[in-house]
């Protein structure tokens, strides 16, 4: 199996199970494979990171998260969007 394809899989059953690394995972795996991903993957990591965050209870955090997903998105959306 490709490193690529274990570490995702991993990555998601961490996020769907709660588990307490999620986060940490997520964040590991954008720097070893986020050159990999396509835009709009990269933009579902950062909701995931997002949402772990928020979690958390982590709410200043996951805000600054979703306020980078917000600007990485200007621009590449019409107005019906």
């Amino acid at each position: 199996m490709p490193p690529f394809i274990h570490d995702f899989a991993s990555n998601l059953l961490n996020y769907y199970f709660n588990e307490p690394d999620a986060l940490e995972e997520l964040s590991n795996m954008m720097n070893k494979h986020g050159q990999m991903l396509d835009y709009s993957s990269q933009l579902s990591y950062d909701h995931f990171i997002h949402s772990c965050y928020a979690r958390m209870g982590q709410n200043k955090a996951a805000t600054t998260v979703l306020s980078d997903i917000m600007k990485q998105l200007e621009g590449h959306l019409d107005e019906n969007m």
